[in-house]
């Protein structure tokens, strides 16, 4: 044993014998055990049954007032996120998982914004932005073409953007960094 374990044994065993010392010297009155069983109707092994199905009455009733309490709110929220509405025009950071192309602007690092998220191609840019720009988000197409980035992410959700310049198009939900909910494009099919 190491001489920190026994000494907080040897503390501990001190700690023990001060409080039963103390307790030997409070004196007990004669008449206590008597006016305890008195206060006391009945001992314990005869409270009726009553009591416990009472009690799991109680217990039902709070756990039941809970979940009421729980799906409101859960209710609510959605139905108050439902009703606001979502934000136009959000500032949104272009993220490129390429980290190598993360401080470089050259063409083979940058991404190309496109004309249509359902169809893109390279014919299709409009414009180029590289990792760290800032775009305007417009709103947001969810059922774009599918993007895999070169982590492994894949998202369907597409951007129109406005860039810097002014042009407008559709960037790919994996190559942008955003935590504001933005409106859903007005559908065009």
């Amino acid at each position: 044993m190491s001489p920190r374990r026994r000494t907080d044994e040897q503390v501990a065993a001190q700690v023990r014998a001060r409080i039963v010392a103390a307790e030997n010297r409070i004196p007990v009155p004669p008449e206590l055990m008597q006016r305890v069983t008195a206060s006391s109707p009945r001992p314990e092994f005869e409270r009726p049954r009553r009591r416990w199905s009472t009690m799991m009455v109680a217990v039902a009733a709070v756990l039941g007032l809970l979940c009421g309490v729980t799906g409101a709110v859960v209710y609510f929220h959605r139905d108050a996120r439902a009703t606001m509405p979502a934000s136009t025009d959000v500032t949104v950071t272009v993220f490129n998982a390429e980290v190598p192309c993360e401080p470089l602007r050259t063409i083979e690092c940058s991404l190309g914004v496109q004309s249509d998220p359902h169809q893109p191609a390279p014919e299709k840019v409009v414009a180029r932005v590289w990792h760290g720009d800032t775009v305007t988000a417009i709103c947001v197409v969810a059922d774009g073409k599918r993007v895999l980035d070169e982590s492994g992410v894949s998202s369907t959700r597409w951007y129109r953007v406005r860039t810097a310049n002014g042009v407008i198009g559709y960037l790919p939900g994996v190559r942008t960094r955003n935590s504001v909910e933005i409106q859903v494009c007005p559908t065009r099919r």
